[in-house]
């Protein structure tokens, strides 16, 4: 074998790989439609990560059209298609597009649209009923409660009638893709602990466990056990008013109420009178409050304003004035405020989201 030939092969033996895997992202959108324009528009968006879109458009021949691209993950498409000849109106839908072979077809509108051998599209349509039934029982709330706490109430109820989908779609289909976002509503609603969640993760099905959706989640899960209850809370640093350092960890040998609020939020400053009574009944048996405030660059004055007018400024406050990009705040995923997580002497948080009367009464139980 000449040279040549031996440095031709060792090129192809090199490139085959990245040739194998550029096909293996290729897809092709089939579309089989009925009762259209004879020669409609076809408008194609891949929903990308940072919510861009990714556009490309052909035209549907007798009610056919085909669109080629690359995806490396399960992604979000929109497709529209023109309903009259001058182009003005549409019909709409959306559709997830993976890797291989897609078929979409339809004798009427988008909605009612198939996709044969399309396993992802079926749960996707499977997922979107779901959400559909959730949305239709909101609407009718809207209409026919007038109050204001009588629909916080039925609000409550739904929120667990809809954790009890995200559930019952993981049991039914754990082989899916979009069980990954299941998981992660469960998980973001606090319905699950970051360590059942892990093990919730660890039963679905492999074949989508490398997708970038599935790292993310596992990464969550991780973040959330080292703020799990029972852990050492992790240590963090911010600066007082008057820009003096301030250390969660020089407060160990306390029982020490780290709560997350922000002056422009109303319900936390609600929680102001709770903290007051349960600081004043307590500070001299071992216990103190580290207030991190999620306001604002340019917002310190309203931040000090709140703290004078409330009445809390009797312990330590802190605040970088990047809201939710606080480091503490993200150390400690905080999902919304208010917030707080009350952290034992030995620096091991042992209990969340003391609002209103539950904190005294947690304190009650244990100084």
């Amino acid at each position: 074998m000449n040279i040549v030939l031996k440095r031709s092969l060792l090129a192809l033996s090199l490139l085959l790989p990245a040739l194998l895997n550029a096909q293996k992202n290729n897809f092709r959108l089939t579309g089989e439609f009925k009762n259209t324009l004879p020669q409609a528009k076809v408008y194609f968006a891949l929903v990308l990560e940072n919510d861009s879109l990714a556009l490309d458009s052909t035209e549907m021949i007798n009610g056919r059209f085909v669109i080629e691209g690359k995806v490396d993950n399960p992604t979000e498409a929109l497709l529209a298609i023109t309903k009259t000849p001058d182009g003005k109106a549409y019909d709409k839908g959306r559709l997830f597009i993976e890797p291989g072979d897609i078929l979409i077809k339809s004798d009427g509108p988008l909605a009612e649209a198939i996709f044969p051998g399309s396993k992802i599209n079926d749960e996707y349509k499977a997922m979107k009923a779901d959400a559909a039934i959730i949305e239709r029982v909101m609407d009718s709330i809207n209409a026919h409660y007038s109050s204001e706490e009588v629909r916080q109430q039925v609000y409550v109820q739904l929120r667990d009638q809809e954790n009890q989908q995200a559930a019952a779609f993981i049991g039914q289909y754990p082989e899916s893709y979009f069980s990954l976002s299941a998981l992660e509503h469960l998980l973001t609603q606090r319905v699950l602990t970051p360590a059942q969640g892990e093990s919730l993760f660890g039963k679905l099905a492999n074949n989508y466990k490398n997708t970038k959706k599935a790292k993310k989640l596992e990464a969550y899960i991780g973040k959330g056990k080292r703020v799990a209850l029972g852990v050492a809370a992790p240590d963090f640093t911010s600066h007082d008013a008057n820009g003096n350092q301030v250390t969660l960890s020089a407060f160990k040998g306390k029982y020490v109420l780290l709560e997350f609020w922000a002056s422009w939020c109303k319900p936390c400053r609600a929680e102001s009178p709770y903290l007051i009574a349960a600081y004043n009944k307590y500070k001299n048996a071992n216990f103190t409050i580290l207030s991190v405030s999620l306001d604002a660059e340019g917002d310190k004055e309203a931040w000090l304003k709140a703290i004078e007018k409330d009445g809390t400024s009797a312990w330590t406050h802190v605040s970088s004035l990047k809201r939710f990009q606080d480091n503490a705040a993200k150390l400690y995923m905080v999902p919304y405020i208010p917030y707080n997580v009350l952290i034992d002497p030995s620096g091991k948080i042992i209990a969340k989201e003391l609002r209103g009367e539950a904190l005294a009464a947690t304190l009650e139980k244990i100084l």
